[in-house]
C-alpha cells in the first residue's frame, strides 16, 4: 500500500511539473524612449489574436502564450499618445523570452478619447462627429493665460476681445455669434452672459487638461445655445498618486496670472484642486483724453473636484467651480465704471457602469451674479447702476448602451430657471424645462457608420422645439475618414430678449422685451474629410452651409415720449457657408508645424448685406521648435481678413464700412531650471499691432513665468 502511495504522488507531481514546464510567458518593461519613464497601462498584444496584457506601476507586463500555437507573429505595444510599436516574434522561442519596448511620444491626436460630439466615450479616430482637440502639451507650450487665447489657435474660431466697458472675450463657430456657442466645463454648462455673451476668459488655462470642439448645430445632444457649435472643457482628473503645482506669470501692464493645484488620494477618496488669480492693470492708448482704454480687472477661480469609486460598477462624483472679479475703467470725464461678477456651478452625479454599457444621473446648480455701478469721479459719489441675478437648477438621467452593432444613448432632463433683475418687467422671472433625447450610433461595417437622433424640448414659454440631426461616416481607408452631416439647431429667447424693460437717460433710448418671440433656428450642414498617416501628418478640410431663421435683433419702432424706441423681435434670417482646413506636421523629431485656413461667407436675408463683424479669412499657423534638455520655442500667429460694419442693422440708410484686415505674431519660451522648477518667457503681439476703435489691445506684451510641479 505505502509503494503504492509513493508511485501515485510521483505521478501527479510528474503531471504537475510537465504542465508547470509548459507554461510559457513573454515578459518586459514598456517605457518612454527619451525619458526612460514607466508607461503605466499600456497595452501589449500579438497582432491577429486575442492574446493581451496591460503594465503595472513599474511598467512591467507579463503575457502567457502558453496556448499560442507555434508559427511567426507580430508582438507589440501601445499607448495613448505614443507611436505603437512591433517585432517579429517566432514560437517556440529559444532562449529569450524578455521584450522590451521604447515608446516615441506622438504628437498627433487621433487615439484620443473624445465625449462631446456624441455625448459618450470613443477613440477620436472612430468619432462619427468632427472633433477638434487642443491637448495639454499645446497648451502648455502656448504661454496663453485663458481660454480665450487658446481659442485664437483653432481654425474657424473667430475669438474678439473687447477690453473697453465690461472687458470679456467671446468665440464665434462657423459664422455663429457667441450666443449661439455652448461653454461646457467637464460638461457643466456654463451660465452667466452679459448682453448674451459668455465671457471666455474667466476660464484659466492652469485647471485645463484638454479641449473639445464641435462645430456646427449640435442642439440634438446639448439643447439651446448649441446651434451653432459647443467647447467642452476637460479639467485635470483626479489621480492616484498625489501631484502638487504652481506657477506664476507676470507681464506689462501689471499683468499677473498665478495657480496652485493639488490632487491625489486618500481613503479611497480622489481630490483635484485648482485655484488662481489674475490681476491686469488696463491701459490708455490716448493720453490726451480721459477715457481709458483697457480695463482693469481681478478674477478669482477655484475648481474642486472629487471623485470615489466605491466598486468596479459605481462611481461618485463632486465638482464645484467658483469666479469672482471686479472690473474698472474710466469711461468718460465723468464716470468710472464699476463691474461685479460672481459665478458658481455645482454638479453631483453618480455613474453606474455594466458590461455593456453605464446610467449617469445627477443634479447641477449655478448661479451668477452681475452688478453695474458708476463712480462720479469729480466726487467720489457712487452712482448704483443695474444688478442681475440668475440661477439655474438642472436635474438629469443619461445612458449608453451597446447592443450588436449598434451603440445608444440618450436620456432625461429637468430644468428650473430664474432671473431677479431691474431691467426686467416684474423684477423676477423664472422658467421650466422638460427635455429628453435619442440617439443611436449604427455600425453597419467596416466601411460605414451612422448616428440618428432627435430631441424633444418642452418649454413654459415657447412650448416645444423638436430638433433631429443625422450624420453618415465613411471609413475608405483606415487612416481616411469622409464625415457628412444634417442637424437643426434652436436657441431659445433669453430672460432680457422677453422682459427687458429699460430706460438709458443717458443716450436717450427706450428698450422693451416681447414675450411673443420664437425660438431662433438653423438647419446646418457639414462634410469633411480628414486623413493622417501613423506617425507625423494629419490633415482635415471641411465645407459648411447654415441657414438661420428668426434671428432675434432690436428692432427700431420710431420715437416714443421722446426716446428711440426699441423692441426684441424675431426678424432677421441668414445664412453663413465656407470652408476650413488644417494640418498638422511633424517632420522631424524636433518641429512641429500646424496651420489653419477659414472661408467663411455670410448674408443678412432682411438687408443684403454680410453679417457684421465676421471675418472673411482667417488664417493661424503654429511651429514649435524642440532643443535638448526640453527647451520648446512656439511661434504662432493669426490674422483676421476685413469685416463688415454697420452700427444698426435695423435701421435703413446707417452708415456702412469695412474693418482692416490685421495680424498678430506671438512667441513663448519653455525651460527647465531645475529639478521640479520650469521656466518660459514670451511676448505677445510681436508686430505692436494696436487699433484704438476695433477691439482695442495694449500692443507689444512681454511677460514671464516659473512653475513647480511635483
Amino acid at each position: 500500500m505505502k509503494k503504492e502511495l509513493i508511485i501515485l504522488f510521483l505521478t501527479c507531481t510528474g503531471i504537475l511539473f510537465g504542465q508547470n514546464s509548459k507554461m510559457k510567458y513573454i515578459t518586459g518593461t514598456v517605457t518612454d524612449k527619451e525619458y526612460g519613464e514607466p508607461l503605466v497601462g499600456a497595452n501589449v498584444t500579438i497582432r491577429g489574436t486575442n492574446y493581451g496584457t496591460s503594465t503595472d506601476r513599474q511598467g512591467h507586463y507579463q503575457l502567457d502564450i502558453s496556448k499560442l500555437e507555434n508559427g511567426s507573429y507580430k508582438i507589440g505595444a501601445n499607448y495613448i499618445g505614443y507611436h505603437d510599436h512591433y517585432t517579429n516574434i517566432d514560437l517556440p522561442l529559444n532562449e529569450t523570452n524578455e521584450i522590451n519596448f521604447e515608446l516615441k511620444e506622438s504628437a498627433l491626436t487621433m487615439d484620443q478619447i473624445v465625449v462631446t460630439g456624441t455625448r459618450s466615450e470613443r477613440l477620436l479616430k472612430h468619432a462619427p462627429v468632427t472633433t477638434q482637440v487642443i491637448k495639454k502639451e499645446t497648451i502648455t507650450e502656448s504661454g496663453a493665460a485663458d481660454l480665450s487665447e487658446l481659442l485664437t489657435q483653432v481654425t474657424g474660431a473667430s475669438v474678439t476681445s473687447n477690453a473697453f466697458g465690461t472687458g470679456i472675450s467671446t468665440v464665434d463657430l462657423q459664422g455663429f455669434g457667441s450666443e449661439h456657442v455652448m461653454i461646457l466645463v467637464d460638461g457643466v454648462k456654463m451660465i452667466g452672459r452679459i448682453e448674451g455673451r459668455l465671457d471666455i476668459g474667466q476660464i484659466p488655462v492652469s485647471q485645463i487638461e484638454r479641449i473639445e470642439i464641435v462645430k456646427g448645430a449640435t442642439s440634438t445632444l446639448y439643447g439651446s445655445e448649441a446651434m451653432g457649435g459647443v467647447i467642452n472643457i476637460i479639467t485635470q482628473a483626479p489621480a492616484e498618486d498625489w501631484h502638487f503645482s504652481s506657477g506664476l506669470q507676470v507681464g506689462e501692464y501689471g499683468r499677473l496670472n498665478s495657480d496652485v493645484a493639488a490632487s491625489g488620494q486618500y481613503a479611497g477618496w480622489q481630490p483635484v484642486l485648482n485655484l488662481s488669480y489674475h490681476k491686469f492693470d488696463g491701459f490708455d492708448l490716448d493720453k490726451s483724453t480721459d477715457m481709458e482704454d483697457g480695463t482693469h480687472f481681478d478674477k478669482y477661480q477655484g475648481q474642486l473636484k472629487v471623485q470615489r469609486a466605491f466598486n468596479e460598477n459605481m462611481i461618485l462624483r463632486l465638482q464645484t467651480l467658483y469666479f469672482e472679479e471686479e472690473q474698472s475703467i474710466i469711461s468718460s470725464s465723468i464716470f468710472k465704471d464699476i463691474i461685479l461678477n460672481d459665478n458658481n456651478a455645482n454638479r453631483v452625479e453618480f455613474d453606474f457602469r455594466y458590461p455593456v454599457g453605464h446610467i449617469k444621473t445627477g443634479v447641477e446648480y449655478s448661479a451668477y451674479n452681475h452688478r453695474f455701478d458708476r463712480y462720479v469721479l469729480s466726487s467720489g459719489f457712487l452712482k448704483k447702476g443695474s444688478n442681475t441675478e440668475e440661477s439655474l437648477l438642472k436635474g438629469d438621467l443619461l445612458f449608453d448602451n451597446t447592443y450588436g452593432d449598434h451603440k445608444l444613448n440618450g436620456g432625461y432632463a429637468f430644468e428650473s430657471e430664474k432671473i431677479i433683475s431691474d431691467r426686467v418687467t416684474g423684477g423676477e422671472r423664472s422658467t421650466t424645462l422638460h427635455n429628453v433625447f435619442l440617439q443611436d450610433e449604427i455600425h453597419l461595417s467596416q466601411l460605414f457608420t451612422t448616428v440618428l437622433g432627435a430631441r424633444l424640448d418642452a418649454h413654459s414659454i415657447y412650448g416645444e422645439e423638436l430638433t433631429p440631426k443625422a450624420s453618415l461616416m465613411i471609413s475608405p481607408l483606415y487612416n481616411m475618414r469622409v464625415r457628412m452631416s444634417y442637424g437643426r439647431g434652436f436657441r431659445a429667447p433669453s430672460f432680457k430678449e422677453l422682459y427687458i424693460d429699460f430706460n438709458n437717460l443717458s443716450v436717450n433710448y427706450y428698450a422693451e422685451g416681447n414675450e411673443n418671440l420664437k425660438p431662433e433656428t438653423s438647419d446646418a450642414y457639414n462634410l469633411g474629410l480628414e486623413y493622417w498617416t501613423e506617425n507625423d501628418y494629419h490633415t482635415r478640410i471641411n465645407f459648411y452651409y447654415n441657414e438661420i431663421k428668426n434671428l432675434i435683433e432690436y428692432e427700431y419702432k420710431g420715437i416714443k415720449n421722446g426716446f428711440a424706441y426699441f423692441q426684441t423681435a424675431n426678424f432677421l434670417s441668414a445664412k453663413t457657408w465656407g470652408a476650413e482646413w488644417d494640418m498638422e506636421y511633424y517632420p522631424y523629431s524636433w518641429l512641429e508645424l500646424a496651420t489653419g485656413y477659414n472661408y467663411m461667407g455670410s448674408k443678412n436675408e432682411t438687408t443684403g448685406d454680410p453679417l457684421p463683424l465676421k471675418p472673411e479669412h482667417t488664417v493661424n499657423f503654429r511651429m514649435v521648435l524642440k532643443f535638448p534638455n526640453k527647451i520648446n520655442l512656439t511661434i504662432n500667429s493669426q490674422y483676421y481678413g476685413r469685416k463688415f460694419y454697420v452700427e444698426d442693422e435695423t435701421i435703413a440708410g446707417q452708415p456702412k464700412e469695412w474693418i482692416a484686415a490685421y495680424g498678430v505674431v506671438n512667441a513663448n519660451l519653455n525651460f527647465p531650471i531645475v529639478t521640479h522648477f520650469d521656466g518660459h518667457l514670451g511676448v505677445k503681439n510681436i508686430n505692436d499691432y494696436v487699433d484704438r476703435t476695433w477691439g482695442p489691445m495694449p500692443g507689444r506684451e512681454f511677460y514671464g513665468g516659473i512653475k513647480f510641479s511635483m
